[in-house]
């Protein structure tokens, strides 16, 4: 069965069961999940997901995007002394 929360397998014997007042059944993982979707009324958020199994596939999109980051800074570095030069010649 799979966390009703954020959609990751549950190991069996492991995990919550929530009965809602209308009868409806829900699964948690883990404690943080019950606490968001439950007590704190949040929805999740399917893009980003938490959990050992989603860590590994988004850490090489998170290098990625922290490459492109400080690619951007050092273009930056690169064009500041270029304006400062232009604006001391006005």
């Amino acid at each position: 069965m799979k966390c009703t929360y954020c959609s990751t397998e549950i190991k069996k014997g492991t995990g919550l069961m929530y009965v809602h007042r209308i009868g409806d059944t829900a699964f948690y993982c883990s404690n943080a999940c019950f606490k968001n979707g439950v007590v704190m009324r949040r929805k999740p958020n399917r893009k980003l997901v938490s959990g050992p199994a989603v860590a590994k596939a988004v850490k090489p999109t998170v290098e990625k995007m922290t490459e492109k980051k400080e690619e951007k800074k050092e273009e930056k570095k690169q064009e500041k002394p270029a304006q400062t030069a232009t604006s001391a010649k006005k």
